[in-house]
């Protein structure tokens, strides 16, 4: 007997990509936050002269509690929680990485960064993967109502968790060859429809209200020319900051004696590692030189009003930053990287949402 008809075709869970959302942000913060909080307190230790208490205990804490919680409570709301459990105990863990993989429990090895970064990167790619629209069928229709009119039970379900609900079962009456699923949806369907249950108004939350203030302030004072400008200027102030590191590329490749003296210098700044070599230095000045001439480039066609080449060439540029640079960026850099780091992903966001909300009316030659 094989696994599938065994234990059952896995399913994808209803809402699993709020939960990764949440698990994304609490790893994020989590190592952010941990790093910053240590940077400024110069790196205190938390025990006496035999004990070190580590912060990795305390994320171990955090994964326990979300692999035992969901094994005690039925709640749906427990997903949330143990979303944002998982994502801050899996970033205290991994921060203190260096240390698992060095013989001198090296908190500062340059590796570490990159090892951490590749962990969100992997996560992230599991989060867009699953944000991809499955084909339903019957099975995963009854799943998901099955999962839905917990909402019921606790006096919760909503507007359109009812129309989302009644929808699920009428696909399974129809599309389903399976007579027991028909006949279990068909009864659900009717308790559904009998007047019995109470159904509350739409539940407007403050992320909801946040994301209505924001449209209505980008409807209101970014037109298609603001918008335009503001990213042109976006575009332009990230690609010089890229540029400027060519420079430095090019200028140390010509005059070595100079390479020594940057190097000698950010290392006393504590801007990169000091056992960073030269050739390593030079290859993310060069890396990130090349993309800021992909972001330079992409300027150029936006001010030529050529904005679907201009967001092609800045969404491939900041892609290859975000997924391959960057983690060289963060082997020379380390923590300060980040910064860099979150500034390119917030202008990726905004060059997507600007192809959605502009790129289809200029493809048909139509101003907004």
């Amino acid at each position: 007997m094989s696994f599938v008809q065994k234990f059952g075709q896995p399913v994808k869970r209803s809402g699993v990509e709020n939960y990764l959302r949440y698990t994304l942000i609490s790893f994020a913060c989590s190592v952010i936050a941990t790093r910053l909080f240590l940077s400024l307190t110069d790196y205190p230790s938390i025990g006496n002269g035999h004990l070190h208490i580590a912060h990795v205990l305390w994320g171990g804490l955090l994964l326990f509690s979300a692999a035992i919680l969901p094994l005690i409570f039925s709640n749906r709301w427990i997903y949330s929680l143990i979303s944002i459990l998982a994502g801050g105990g899996l970033g205290l863990f991994i921060d203190e990485v260096g240390k698992f993989i060095t013989q001198s429990n090296d908190y500062f090895y340059p590796p570490a960064m990159p090892i951490i970064y590749a962990s969100f990167l992997l996560l992230l790619l599991v989060y867009f993967r699953l944000r991809t629209p499955t084909i339903q069928n019957p099975r995963a229709d009854l799943y998901e109502s099955l999962d839905d009119i917990q909402e019921i039970l606790d006096h919760d379900l909503d507007e359109r968790e009812y129309d989302k609900l009644s929808q699920h079962l009428k696909n399974v009456i129809q599309n389903s060859t399976d007579p027991e699923y028909k006949k279990l949806a068909t009864a659900l369907l009717h308790f559904l429809n009998s007047g019995a249950i109470q159904i509350v108004p739409v539940k407007t939350g403050l992320r909801r209200r946040g994301l209505d203030l924001a449209k209505t302030f980008e409807t209101r004072f970014l037109g298609y020319k603001v918008t335009t400008i503001l990213t042109t200027l976006c575009l332009l102030t990230v690609s010089l900051s890229s540029l400027y590191d060519l420079y430095l590329f090019t200028r140390s490749i010509f005059r070595p004696a100079y390479l020594d003296q940057l190097i000698l210098k950010l290392v006393n700044q504590n801007q990169i590692a000091q056992s960073i070599s030269e050739v390593w230095f030079l290859i993310r000045l060069g890396l990130e030189g090349v993309v800021g001439i992909l972001l330079l480039v992409a300027t150029y066609f936006f001010l030529k009003k050529n904005e679907k080449k201009g967001l092609a060439l800045a969404r491939f540029g900041l892609l290859v930053s975000l997924t391959m640079v960057n983690l060289l960026v963060f082997y020379v850099d380390q923590f300060r990287a980040v910064s860099n780091t979150l500034i390119q992903f917030l202008l990726l966001l905004v060059i997507n949402h600007y192809r959605k909300r502009f790129l289809p009316y200029h493809t048909i030659g139509t101003n907004p």
